[in-house]
């Protein structure tokens, strides 16, 4: 059972008679729930325009539910990480129209990092495959849900408990390595345990798919691979 640093503050129903001190703990949860969901988006302002979201993670829902901050995330989002190639894209595009005019005026640009990067043979730049640009977004967006969730029990360590438990992908947020092995075995047994159920290409499948979840999520908690 983990052991937490302050004394922890835990209510699951409306009906508890909240102890002294608690008297603003259903507000407290609405708001660790808001910063979460406005953390994850990571919007930045320019000039007063309206916010631009900086990565490609989606907020579905965020709420108090059981005495506990929910907020509902997709991290493959599928229309935010086209949006997100597409800008990519667009990206290179200029970089590349800017690399032709060079070529055809090498006077058009006095900056020498720019020039050195054009003779360096890095250019014309081209697209990254959208497989692999989706998944390096997916690894990003959950390093980054990691990052939320640790500065959220930073900021409100007293509610950590349930900050953890309200958290809708708690496999991102082990902090042992020892965690993580005990429950990676616990689902392989559990998948050999029902082997007689699946077809050999299909238990295959899941033990593959298991072994890769386990590699991703070492890396996302830092853990030595």
């Amino acid at each position: 059972m983990k052991t937490y640093k302050v004394p922890q503050v835990v209510y699951f129903n409306w009906n508890e008679k909240l102890a002294t001190g608690h008297e603003n703990y259903w507000e407290n949860v609405r708001t660790i729930s808001q910063f979460i969901a406005n953390s994850m988006v990571d919007a930045i302002h320019k000039n007063n325009t309206k916010p631009v979201q900086t990565n490609s993670v989606k907020v579905l829902q965020y709420k108090e539910k059981f005495g506990m901050p929910n907020v509902y995330v997709k991290l493959d989002s599928k229309d935010i990480i086209l949006e997100r190639f597409n800008d990519h894209k667009d990206h290179i595009d200029k970089l590349n129209k800017s690399y032709e005019t060079w070529l055809i005026n090498p006077s058009s640009t006095k900056l020498r990092p720019l020039i050195k990067a054009y003779e360096s043979g890095s250019y014309p730049k081209v697209y990254d495959d959208y497989e692999g640009f989706k998944q390096e977004q997916i690894k990003i967006n959950s390093v980054h849900y990691r990052d939320v969730y640790n500065r959220a029990v930073m900021s409100w360590p007293q509610y950590e408990k349930i900050i953890m438990a309200g958290a809708s992908h708690k496999d991102l947020l082990y902090s042992k390595e020892k965690q993580l092995k005990e429950n990676y075995k616990r689902d392989k047994r559990a998948i050999k345990q029902n082997e007689k159920y699946y077809k050999k290409e299909n238990l295959e499948s899941k033990l593959l798919a298991l072994d890769k979840r386990f590699d991703f999520i070492k890396g996302i908690c830092g853990f030595k691979q």
